[in-house]
């Protein structure tokens, strides 16, 4: 997702002296279920995020399979919900990028 909504890619250069084409956000959709980190970790349906946040992915990657269940995935959730708080949050080293990566890792 651009949470810029592509003013990233217009404002930038002004601002930042390069260009840089979207303000990126990550998330994980596995298990029906898109997982994201907004404040805290949340899930909700894709369709809901797309509606609720007015933005479509600019880009899908498939991931593969995971032998990891549903419970222990959710188990796994709550046992890293700590570090994923809006007191932890930092924009460059603990973000939603940072989430989705640690899922990912968890999954495969």
């Amino acid at each position: 997702y651009d949470l810029s909504h592509g003013w990233a890619r217009i404002l930038s250069p002004i601002l930042l002296c390069r260009r840089i084409e979207l303000a990126p956000h990550t998330s994980i959709i596995i298990f029906g279920k898109e997982f994201f980190w907004g404040g805290s970790i949340q899930r909700m349906n894709h369709e809901e995020f797309c509606e609720q946040y007015g933005s479509r992915p600019v880009e899908v990657i498939e991931l593969g399979y995971s032998d990891i269940d549903q419970s222990l995935f959710n188990d796994f959730i709550l046992s890293i919900s700590s570090r994923y708080t809006s007191k932890q949050y930092d924009i460059l080293n603990n973000n939603c990028n940072n989430f989705s990566e640690e899922c990912a890792g968890f999954l495969l």
